[in-house]
């Protein structure tokens, strides 16, 4: 049966066999090439497999026949997100300008437009989409990467603040805190950061990291010992 069918790839991805389930994915698309919503999810399909290419070129195909669609436009921006953001987000903004309540498009556009470098144009998005959803946790942390990148370490804090309130496990939300202080000279709060993700942090994954924080922490912890902890940190962000 083609619901059968379509477990079969599944497997085939999960045994670390990509290239049996795409061929199986083109029998089915052969076989049903007017089913749209299927020859969606096999486009995903592909993309999760690490078949990007061919997952690209099947959405596109897709597009091109209803070029108004909102799925089809969604699994578009979803599908190209990972290496080509920039075209992602072009996906993103023809769904906004069809259905313009559509949030989660806009969030994935502030996205989009941060994981392409846009970080300007990427603010003004995801403010908004966050006054129409406040904890949306996604807008949140793109936020806080755009402000970092831009340098404007004071907006970056706040939004660290909130993803460490949100979601506390997440050591890396520590790490870049720690960073967006020491910048503001702020060296009390920037060495307890520190610490908190050294205390949190997954010791293979984060080791680079780590090491840069334990430099962080002993040099704070001798000027914080000899008075001068914020004078001097200031002195090195000129």
């Amino acid at each position: 049966t083609p619901d059968t069918a379509f477990r079969l790839p599944n497997l085939y991805i999960r045994a670390g066999n990509p290239q049996a389930a795409l061929q199986i994915c083109r029998v089915m698309i052969a076989q049903r090439p007017n089913d749209l919503a299927m020859r969606t999810e096999i486009a995903r399909l592909m993309a999760e497999s690490g078949v990007t290419e061919s997952a690209m070129k099947e959405i596109t195909g897709l597009v091109t026949l209803r070029p108004t669609d909102i799925k089809l436009l969604m699994a578009a921006g979803d599908i190209y997100f990972q290496d080509k953001p920039g075209e992602a987000a072009n996906y993103y903004r023809k769904v906004l300008e069809i259905e313009t309540a559509n949030n989660r498009a806009r969030v994935q556009l502030g996205a989009s437009l941060v994981r392409s470098t846009q970080y300007e144009a990427a603010l003004p998005v995801l403010a908004d989409a966050l006054t129409r959803e406040g904890d949306n946790h996604i807008a949140h942390a793109n936020l806080a990467t755009a402000y970092f990148k831009l340098q404007r370490y004071a907006e970056a804090a706040g939004q660290f603040l909130w993803l460490i309130r949100s979601k506390p496990e997440t050591a890396a939300s520590y790490f870049f805190l720690a960073i967006s202080l020491d910048h503001l000279g702020e060296c009390q709060q920037s060495l307890r950061a520190y610490q908190e993700f050294v205390r949190r942090a997954d010791p293979v994954a984060s080791k680079n990291e780590i090491e840069d924080a334990n430099i962080k922490i002993s040099l704070q912890q001798r000027l914080a010992k000899e008075g001068k902890c914020k004078t001097i940190i200031k002195e090195k962000g000129k």
